[in-house]
């Protein structure tokens, strides 16, 4: 079995998963301004603020849990044809 489809496939989990919880540690931190400025508690508690929330708490787990089963199946694929 050829590795370089499984290293791509590595690859491409760990851009993916590295932009997750980089998007979701700056979520943290405005969600939980804990010295925030008036500015910042002004956005926390905008509605915008809450469909980001929503947004986190169900499609962006459902997206990525896609895109990662898909792109393991074509690795998988490119796996048996190499």
């Amino acid at each position: 079995m050829n590795l370089v489809p499984m290293i791509i496939l590595t690859a491409i989990i760990a851009l993916f998963l590295g932009f997750y919880y980089f998007s979701l540690i700056i979520s943290i931190a405005i969600w939980f301004p804990h010295h925030a400025r008036p500015k910042w508690v002004a956005l926390v508690e905008s509605p915008a603020i809450d469909a980001f929330r929503w947004f986190w708490k169900w499609v962006a787990p459902a997206w990525l849990v896609t895109v990662t089963v898909a792109i393991a199946f074509i690795a998988i694929r490119l796996a048996s044809v190499f």
